[in-house]
């Protein structure tokens, strides 16, 4: 919502804030959006390596699309 706009006004900071603090209860959208972030350099200073942390526990838990990012990242 934060992230796109949609429905509020446009804030990667708000994204960032609200995502972190749902992918640290493990939910698996909020782990890969957050690694998004981190990889787009949204809302914080990219970094591949904050985007691996972030898509590796969501693929952990079985999420393929954060399965998917891991191997885009690694060059796969």
């Amino acid at each position: 919502m934060y992230e796109t706009g949609h429905g509020v006004a446009q804030s990667y900071s708000d994204a960032i804030n609200w995502y972190r603090k749902a992918a640290e209860q493990e939910n698996i959208y909020a782990q890969t959006n957050l690694g998004d972030m981190y990889k787009k350099g949204l809302g914080v200073t990219k970094n591949n390596s904050e985007a691996l942390i972030w898509y590796s526990k969501a693929a952990e838990q079985g999420y393929l699309k954060a399965k998917r990012r891991l191997k885009y990242l690694d060059g796969i």
